[in-house]
């Protein structure tokens, strides 16, 4: 039940008002028109949505720290504050450095990968706290973990 006092209440039958009259005025254009409108409301939402995705960082912040199973630890540390350039560990041994993001990284699936080295790591994230380390070398996978994020880290 809605109360009527609700300021919610008042904004969704004002939003149903001005969509009623403008799917009225839309009723009254030729076929030709309301496809003109349609193309031109799908190209919006598509601009809109490539600015959008543009101005977002794909940011991989969620990687950094340390992250174990029962037998290993892995550390991943940030060089600069757009996580970009990363450092990995393994237990207290360095694996790499000056490793970067790959181009081909979204956001919940990071491929650090150094050029002109053999070896990747991709790390999927599963949830808040587990992400799937996989080590490829070559194209062929060498390591596959699942990690979950080390308490001591914040």
């Amino acid at each position: 039940m809605i109360v009527k006092n609700n300021g919610l209440y008042q904004f969704l039958q004002h939003v149903d008002s001005y969509l009623y009259r403008f799917l009225k005025q839309v009723k009254c254009l030729s076929r030709r028109q309301r496809q003109i409108l349609l193309c031109l409301v799908v190209l919006s939402l598509v601009a809109c949505m490539s600015l959008i995705n543009g101005m977002v960082d794909n940011n991989a912040a969620w990687v950094e720290g340390s992250w174990s199973n029962k037998s290993v630890l892995f550390s991943f540390k940030a060089k600069n504050d757009h996580c970009k350039v990363w450092n990995i560990k393994k237990e207290d041994q360095l694996l790499t450095e000056n490793v970067l993001i790959a181009v081909n990284s979204t956001r919940k699936n990071i491929v650090l990968a150094k050029s002109g080295n053999t070896i990747e790591y991709h790390l999927t994230k599963l949830n808040k706290k587990q992400i799937e380390l996989r080590i490829v070398n070559q194209g062929k996978e060498v390591e596959k973990i699942r990690l979950r994020k080390d308490k001591k880290t914040p």
